[in-house]
């Protein structure tokens, strides 16, 4: 497997350095940097072959996860909000990324769909609908997108009171750890 030509990198390293300076001033929810590495790492630790992001917002999170990604390796990110996805698309395209699909409309609606019929990940990453992490993690598992072994991360385990029930759910059915880095990440690794 090949890693994404040193050009490639530079143009997403370029973007999130762009992108980090705007934010101390948009509206886009965007984890922070050093979580961005958290996921970085993750992905050139564990060499996901295909990922799905919940939550795209400008596309911030979805560069930490191309960084490191595989040339053969794919992404699909979902994003509700017309305006963050065009913004999120421009920048994957700034980036001349091909290996990322970006699918638009509410989770829940496509979940129940057949979109993402017959498709396995092994990396997903949730940081949208927070409320609704329980129930997401329930349709995951039942229509199996997660692989076995495969990676979740959920951000803002730490920052909406309603995370409780989530937490123990994943506690009770996965390896999982929490980090306490800014509104809190969860890693469940599906034994």
């Amino acid at each position: 497997m090949q890693k994404s030509n040193n050009s490639g990198v530079e143009l997403i390293t370029n973007k999130l350095i762009e992108l980090e300076n705007l934010k101390k001033s948009s509206k886009y929810w965007n984890i922070s940097k050093e979580q961005g590495e958290i996921l970085a790492k993750i992905v050139f630790e564990k060499k996901p072959q295909n990922i799905l992001e919940i939550g795209t917002s400008n596309g911030y999170s979805t560069l930490y996860l191309a960084k490191n990604l595989d040339k053969d390796s794919k992404i699909t990110t979902i994003e509700v909000n017309d305006q963050r996805y065009e913004i999120a698309k421009n920048n994957f395209s700034d980036c001349n990324l091909q290996n990322i699909s970006q699918i638009k409309g509410e989770i829940l609606e496509i979940l129940n769909t057949n979109i993402l019929k017959n498709e396995k990940y092994d990396f997903i990453f949730l940081d949208a609908m927070q409320r609704e992490y329980l129930n997401l993690i329930k349709i995951i598992e039942k229509q199996n997108l997660l692989t076995k072994n495969g990676i979740l991360i959920a951000d803002n385990v730490l920052s909406h009171g309603n995370m409780t029930e989530f937490i123990k759910y994943m506690q009770e059915k996965y390896k999982t750890k929490i980090i306490e880095l800014d509104d809190g990440f969860l890693i469940a690794e599906n034994k």
